[in-house]
């Protein structure tokens, strides 16, 4: 059975797969690629921009840095293993993601993962052992951290021992997110581009470079003696000039050529590019010979856009509205451009990290729990399965390590539900099968019920309907009590408590509350009934007196007088009240 933990730790989860079997080992695989489960894959197909940008540094790190970030970087190191073969050009030439790829790697993963997971496990179980002891012996709150025995830690130590430090470099994200904001703020912002040539009778040239792998097409603008490349419309400061315009898949290509040799014909206006140029492409572009040359004259280009009703009075109007808009954007593209070619002076920005770099898989595992345990992690062991659980300071793990660290069990999810399921059928079988267990349960539960009704009582204090009573020696007072409550709405009082709602307790022997109850019946007239039983709150020993309200016309006497509650005090009923409920009992007694 699998176990998945919460963590996403790889260490700790190549601890949790069966190593026996490929499929898991392919989970593992695809975990370790994806930073999730192939189900949660699934149901995050979906995944909406804004949810994508939740991603955390370590995510991010894994997305950008691939087979250079640790997750990856583990795969890696399993996928060479797997296949008895360390090359990075047969990894480059052959690794392929997806569950079913990865099941076909895994095929050796009985000869080579167990011994590999046997030490693994073996080491977590110390660091818990050890966790445990720190615990007892206090050395953690001194400071200091103690993670394992000697004969674990040396392990460990000859696994660190073929990892060394490097520092890793990659292309700049910045340099690219400024390129991205600069041509935002060419062709969507200023709708203009910087044309390369400005004679009027200027021609466009085409040209295939093939290198017998990948074909594509070099478009330029030339004038005379002078050739330069024609400016991308859609990405005028990424992409070199006269790139980005060959044939693609998707008709990608004829698309970007159409609107960059409108805007460079009419001077960059992107405007006038982004309104003509899916008719351009269908008129012109799509009548050049695919993948061979061309060549088209700008003259050719005012004539196709003068048969749109763009003629020369026209041209000049948006050619008007250009110079505006250059004028407006030129501070902010000219800052932009600074930026950009500062960055381009020094050879381009670099992403630079340091890292530890591991020489195989089992010394990536043992980097990943060195990582852990800096970070402030704790290995756990679930109370069913005996697989580790790690501690990643999220609320369920805090949960978890205060359950562990005062010896309560703590589970994996599906240990958990399964230790749960086995509970439910254990006690309704024996509440099915013994009257005794359901005598006792219902006891509990009675219980469990009236001391949960007790402390809201507790909370609410003294008053019409609750006294406190610290113990049995105020008990004539505690009869008075019952009395007036009979006479006015029912009430409770509660032995072991103070005025100021403290819990102390009370000594009960044997028959205090049944002599109790006997003194309050012997000591009305008509006897009171009331209800008492014995319950505890918080390790202490409370009792609970109830009585119901008097049926209408029922009048007590307690010690020879009535009384009545009125808030939190016994009043002595007047003369008026007693005549009352005396004509209420003549006035039954008639009827009947």
């Amino acid at each position: 059975m699998e176990k998945i933990s919460q963590r996403s730790s790889p260490c700790i989860e190549f601890a949790l797969i069966n190593v026996d079997d490929p499929t898991q080992v392919a989970r593992f695989m695809f975990w370790l690629y994806r930073g999730k489960w192939p189900e949660a894959e699934q149901e995050s197909a979906l995944q909406t921009f804004t949810e994508a940008k939740k991603l955390t540094m370590e995510e991010y790190m894994e997305i950008s840095w691939t087979f250079d970030a640790p997750r990856h970087r583990i795969l890696k190191l399993l996928w060479h293993l797997l296949q008895n073969n360390h090359s990075e050009e047969y990894f480059l030439s052959r690794f392929t993601v997806g569950l079913d790829e990865f099941a076909e790697d895994a095929i050796q993963c009985t000869k080579v993962l167990p011994q590999i997971q046997k030490h693994l496990r073996w080491v977590l179980k110390g660091i818990d052992e050890v966790s445990r002891q720190d615990f007892e012996i206090g050395q953690g709150n001194w400071g200091e951290e103690w993670f394992m025995s000697h004969d674990r830690a040396a392990f460990v130590r000859k696994q660190l021992s073929k990892v060394h430090l490097d520092i890793f470099e990659k292309p700049s994200d910045y340099e690219e997110m400024q390129g991205f904001v600069m041509d935002y703020s060419l062709n969507t912002r200023a709708q203009l581009i910087n044309i390369p040539l400005s004679e009027p009778n200027r021609d466009y040239i085409g040209e295939v470079l093939n290198d017998n792998s990948q074909m594509s097409m070099r478009v330029w603008v030339a004038a005379g003696n002078s050739r330069e490349g024609l400016v991308n419309a859609d990405s005028p400061w990424q992409k070199s000039p006269g790139s980005g315009f060959g044939w693609g898949s998707f008709g990608g290509g004829p698309r970007v050529l159409a609107a960059s040799l409108l805007a460079d014909a009419t001077g960059g206006d992107v405007v006038v590019a982004n309104q003509y140029w899916q008719a351009f492409r269908d008129d012109v572009v799509s009548s050049l010979p695919m993948w061979k040359p061309f060549r088209l004259s700008r003259v050719e280009i005012l004539s196709w856009l003068s048969k749109q009703g763009i003629g020369e009075e026209k041209l000049l109007a948006y050619g008007k509205e250009l110079q505006k808009r250059r004028v407006k954007y030129e501070p902010e593209l000219s800052c932009l451009r600074s930026k950009l070619e500062k960055i381009r002076s020094v050879g381009g920005l670099k992403a630079q990290r340091f890292d530890f770099v591991p020489k195989d898989f089992e010394s990536a595992l043992y980097v990943d729990l060195m990582e852990m345990l800096k970070r402030g992690g704790r290995i756990m062991h679930c109370a069913r399965c005996g697989l580790p659980i790690a501690y990643n300071g999220s609320t369920r793990s805090n949960r978890q390590r205060a359950r562990w660290e005062t010896r309560r069990p703590i589970y994996h999810d599906q240990c958990g539900l399964e230790t749960t399921t086995e509970r439910k059928r254990e006690y309704w079988h024996k509440r099915v099968s013994d009257p005794e267990f359901r005598v006792k349960r219902n006891q509990i539960v009675s219980e469990t019920r009236l001391a949960k009704a007790v402390e809201k009582l507790i909370k609410q204090g003294e008053g019409q309907r609750i006294e406190f009573k610290q113990s049995f020696a105020s008990q004539n007072e505690a009869i008075k009590s019952l009395c007036a409550f009979a006479h006015a709405d029912g009430g409770t009082i509660i032995f072991g408590i103070k005025n100021d709602r403290t819990i102390t307790g009370v000594d009960l022997g044997n028959n205090t509350l049944e002599n109790f109850a006997n003194a309050v019946r012997n000591s009305a007239e008509p006897p009171l009934t009331i209800s008492i039983e014995q319950i505890t709150i918080d390790g202490n020993v409370i009792a609970v007196a109830r009585i119901r309200k008097a049926r209408k016309g029922q009048l007590f006497h307690a010690f020879n007088t009535p009384y009545i509650r009125v808030g939190k005090t016994n009043q002595v009923m007047s003369s008026e009240e007693q005549k009352v409920r005396l004509i209420t009992i003549r006035s039954r007694a008639k009827t009947h």
